[in-house]
């Protein structure tokens, strides 16, 4: 537990170091993160715990997303979140205080995006999604509900636009 919190501490002041770019996703590894060899994260910022992430062969964070790690977050084998994804483990209006709380309880669920997936640009997932497999979320989408395999979905909240047909 108290190297876990080392490592964190400094992992966070390792990857603000202009010149450590090339060495982010081993610096991710080291603070806990389950990353395949040939995969890869850009400048993301990550609040809760990296050890909770996990990403399979061929997938990329890109720049400027934010992840929420309270819970699992998995992303699948050649799957792709373009720039400035959020993706929210958790939500709670600040609870006990506010009284918001009594209606909308704590939520800590993960979030497992599947294989050959990709995920446009500030597009927002929030707690508990399912992103199946050769699916697509149109940039600026709000995905608040599971997503089928072999899909395009987009809006606010994100609804079925189009049945693809993956490449196999």
């Amino acid at each position: 537990m108290i190297l876990s919190k080392i490592k964190a501490k400094w992992g966070k002041l390792l990857l603000r170091l202009p010149y450590i770019k090339r060495f982010r996703t081993n610096i991710y590894r080291w603070m806990g993160a389950r990353i395949a060899t040939d995969a890869h994260i850009s400048e993301c910022k990550i609040v809760g715990s990296p050890i909770l992430i996990e990403m399979h062969a061929h997938s990329e964070i890109n720049v400027g997303c934010f992840i929420v790690a309270k819970a699992p977050v998995i992303i699948g084998e050649n799957s792709t979140l373009a720039y400035q994804v959020s993706l929210f483990t958790s939500a709670y209006p600040n609870g006990p205080w506010n009284k918001l709380s009594e209606i909308y309880p704590k939520v800590r669920e993960g979030i497992i995006i599947g294989r050959d997936v990709w995920i446009g640009a500030r597009a927002v997932i929030l707690p508990g999604v399912h992103v199946g497999d050769y699916s697509v979320v149109a940039a600026g989408s709000v995905v608040t509900e599971d997503v089928p395999s072999g899909v395009l979905v987009a809006g606010i909240p994100a609804k079925i636009k189009k049945h693809l047909i993956p490449h196999e």
